[in-house]
């Protein structure tokens, strides 16, 4: 499933067309089902027509939420939950880790004056929050370069601050992880970002091949991805999982690139090790590049590592995909009452990071783990 409640009307016809018919559905209406049981925008615009504004309907837009009546309705009596565990009695283990980290003292001045910024020009315009959630999130891992964001008109409505000197704390901790995980386990390992745009795999990639690591960076298809020897090829889409078979084999320790490139149907259990250095804040991209190497066939203990900034947005997108997390257990058969409460909430992430951002909410996962420090 995908988050969405007609991904599942499919199935459900025929597994159970009687039932799907005594509800009121026909074969054909998965958008009727993903009304009923989804979350569904509905979308108008103001057209001008004889000197007046009138609101006409677009086509609506659906949204990922599934209601907890699709259990009783269509699944309790007629579905298995199966999950890895049950499948393989000896699959390597598989670990989850926190790492927050404290932002250097120049660092938190600038953030908090950008933040203090945004609250000022965005607080009435959640389209505008949206566009500053980049703006806001990326300023953190590169502060050294000025961003900006404009209006339709072309006007600079936010530019962030630059700062020349600082520490860069989430750095120095990811080098501290890949010295344990490199040198000392012998793991390949992956780093994922999301905002490429703001060449952050260009940084980490050159923080790492500084400290004699052998990197490889994969980009989207229109630019150039970097093998690990140092030439350049632009890597089709199709091509990725033998351009990284090839990478390993030239000897790469670790694979910089987006979840988004890698989240479905690459096998990459050479890497057991997964950082992730940025997140996404949608669920779904997050999860599957998270099953890239523990999967069938891995022989090694696994290791997924979260890195973000303690107090920031950073730390409020890994919250809400915590969360997020939890609805998914119980649309995999986990059921407790706060996943069901996730389920069936019709925000969308953009609403909840703006809720928690202009609310002061403070961004918390539970039981958080540390990865074990470069002495342990």
């Amino acid at each position: 499933m995908n988050g969405y409640a007609n991904s599942r009307f499919k199935a459900d016809f025929m597994l159970q067309p009687k039932k799907m018919m005594k509800y009121g559905y026909r074969v054909n209406d998965a958008d009727k089902f993903q009304t009923d049981y989804g979350v569904v925008d509905k979308v108008y615009a103001l057209v001008e027509k004889g000197g007046k504004k009138k609101r006409e309907a677009r086509v609506p837009k659906k949204r990922p939420g599934i209601s907890p009546l699709i259990f009783p309705y269509f699944m309790q009596d007629n579905s298995i939950f199966i999950t890895m565990d049950d499948m393989v009695d000896d699959m390597p283990a598989l670990e989850h880790y926190h790492e927050e980290i404290e932002m250097d003292e120049a660092l938190q001045k600038a953030h908090d004056r950008l933040v203090s910024e945004i609250k000022a020009k965005a607080s009435d315009d959640k389209r505008l929050f949206k566009n500053t959630v980049q703006l806001n999130y990326s300023f953190l891992d590169t502060p050294t370069k000025s961003k900006h964001l404009m209006n339709s008109d072309g006007e600079v409505l936010i530019k962030t601050p630059i700062i020349s000197k600082f520490e860069d704390k989430k750095a120095l901790r990811l080098l501290e992880i890949v010295d344990r995980e490199v040198n000392t386990l012998d793991n390949r390992m992956i780093i994922y970002t999301h905002y490429s745009s703001d060449n952050i795999n260009g940084y980490v990639s050159e923080r790492l091949i500084e400290a004699g690591y052998k990197v490889t960076v994969l980009n989207p298809t229109n630019v150039y991805s970097i093998s690990c020897d140092g030439t350049m090829v632009k890597v089709k889409s199709e091509d990725r999982e033998k351009f990284i078979r090839s990478e390993v084999a030239k000897g790469t320790n670790i694979l910089v690139t987006g979840p988004e490139l890698v989240k479905t149907g690459l096998n990459l259990i050479a890497f057991p090790t997964i950082v992730f250095y940025q997140m996404a804040y949608q669920h779904f991209t997050n999860e599957q590049a998270k099953r890239r190497a523990w999967r069938l066939g891995q022989e090694k203990d696994c290791k997924i590592i979260q890195l973000y900034y303690q107090d920031t947005i950073q730390q409020m997108v890994a919250s809400l995909m915590a969360t997020k997390a939890i609805a998914a257990l119980a649309i995999q058969g986990t059921m407790d009452e706060s996943g069901l409460e996730q389920i069936a909430d019709s925000r969308t992430a953009e609403e909840e990071l703006a809720s928690m951002f202009y609310d002061g909410i403070k961004g918390t996962i539970k039981e958080i783990k540390k990865y074990p420090s470069s002495a342990a």
